[in-house]
């Protein structure tokens, strides 16, 4: 691997990087770094929670009116703290396709198109000073709260109380684009640095993590700039790094800036090491300052069958279908996509709802989609030069197809990282992300169960 040090300033200033992965195009043509809104819509199908298996506990009745932002489900058993996006009356329960791939019990909220609506902002600098970081646990109940979740669907308030037991010493805050076209990261931190970089000082003090790093693409140059500007005299160290994909993944992120290396089928956490997710912090900020709980997120709407693409805040609970009509349709969509074009879901019903964790929606046309024609392996091996943590795709689809588990177990599927990377690169259009994928969760299905399993070897 290529590595390289650290400088005395604590600037990776030649940062890191790993085997394999690929330089992609990371922007979408006529798209700037501006937040925009989307319109309330007439009716919100509010999720209960990340996924199916952690919900909140309901506390309101359907027909009764709630204002914005008041509870609706309460915390437990892992799932955040759940509120409303906007005001309305509650008309009642329904099972709800996310635009995730999840399927999840959601409150229907017939909204008030009179009521005003409040702007989730962050208090700066001038109330900084006055906060005081308590302690992890205080933290993470601050979080459950909030209703803060994090990207894999796990609530943030958790992942601080795990950290808070695995002797965390580095804290990392992923601004890095996760796949090309979703570069709402960039626009969160052109907006809201403060919150950002003050969720970390919190965390970094109530953990007692020796350092605090922002990870940057390092081709922005202003960004990087500001970033430092603001970083100066403060204990936030800026990682710019150049963002070959997956850099963004955690446990690559986590490898560049503190050359450790996660066991395979471990997290950060087995090294020491939390990765926070931009727009979690940027969520604990707004409720530590300004008391204001996760009602909206941020995504990104892009395709070539957009008319007005772009990064938006949108309430939690709007259906695809709204979306799509307040951006614009310049065609008819031949394909939707929940999240990027490597790791994204396909959208069947236009009637699935947007959640905390949608980072996007693609709609493709007529004219640029294609669907994959698989054909024989000719053995190039580009899949295994690409795969960032050096697995042989091939050979899992091998076992894949003949449900081999015993080989299966031998190639460490646990270390796949789900990027798609192989699949993107493969010439044969094979179907190599998806059986790396379903060996992966046999894998820990049979850990889970403590024998052989051939759930999902299908």
């Amino acid at each position: 691997m290529e590595l390289s040090p650290i400088n005395v300033k604590g600037l990776v200033s030649r940062p890191r990087t790993f085997q394999g992965g690929g330089y992609l195009p990371i922007g979408a043509p006529s798209m700037d770094d501006a937040l925009m809104a989307i319109a309330c819509p007439e009716r919100l199908v509010v999720p209960l929670g990340p996924r199916a298996e952690t919900t909140g506990e309901l506390i309101v009745r359907p027909g009764a009116e709630v204002s914005e932002e008041a509870l609706l489900a309460r915390s437990r058993d892992g799932a955040p703290c759940v509120h409303a996006p906007r005001a309305g009356r509650l008309t009642g329960m329904k099972t709800v396709s996310t635009a995730d791939g999840n399927r999840i019990e959601a409150v229907e909220i017939h909204t008030d198109p009179d009521a005003d609506h409040r702007h989730p902002s962050f208090t700066p600098s001038s109330s900084l000073n006055d906060v005081d970081p308590c302690n992890i646990d205080d933290l993470a109940d601050t979080a459950d709260r909030a209703g803060i979740v994090v990207s894999n669907g796990e609530s943030l308030g958790s992942q601080l109380r795990r950290a808070a037991t695995s002797d965390t010493d580095h804290v990392i805050i992923n601004g890095l684009s996760h796949e090309p076209i979703l570069t709402a990261p960039h626009a969160i931190l052109k907006t809201a640095i403060e919150a950002v970089a003050a969720a970390g000082l919190w965390i970094r003090t109530a953990l007692n993590a020796r350092r605090l790093w922002l990870a940057i693409d390092r081709r922005d140059k202003e960004l990087a700039s500001r970033c430092k500007q603001y970083a100066a005299g403060t204990p936030l160290r800026i990682a710019e790094l150049h963002n070959k994909y997956p850099q963004a993944h955690p446990i690559l992120l986590a490898f560049a800036i503190t050359n450790r290396s996660c066991p395979i089928g471990g997290t950060t956490e087995d090294i020491r090491t939390l990765v926070l997710d931009i727009e979690a912090a940027e969520a604990l900020a707004a409720m530590v300052c300004s008391k204001h709980p996760v009602t909206d997120c941020t995504l990104t709407i892009a395709g070539p069958a957009i008319t007005r693409p772009g990064h938006y805040r949108v309430p939690v609970g709007t259906t695809v279908a709204h979306l799509l009509q307040q951006v614009g349709l310049s065609a008819e969509p031949t394909r939707l996509i929940g999240g990027g074009l490597l790791t994204g879901v396909g959208i069947i019903e236009p009637e699935a709802v947007i959640t905390q964790q949608t980072r996007a929606i693609l709609a493709l046309d007529e004219r640029h989609d294609r669907l994959p024609r698989p054909g024989p392996c000719i053995h190039c091996g580009w899949c295994q030069e690409s795969c960032p943590v050096g697995l042989d795709p091939s050979a899992l689809l091998d076992a894949w197809e003949r449900k081999d588990h015993k080989r299966a177990r031998t190639l460490f599927s646990q270390a796949c990282l789900s990027c798609g990377l192989c699949s993107y690169v493969c010439p044969s259009e094979l179907p190599l992300a998806e059986a790396a994928t379903g060996t992966k969760a046999w894998m820990q299905q049979t850990a889970n169960l403590g024998r052989p399993n051939e759930i999902g070897m299908t």
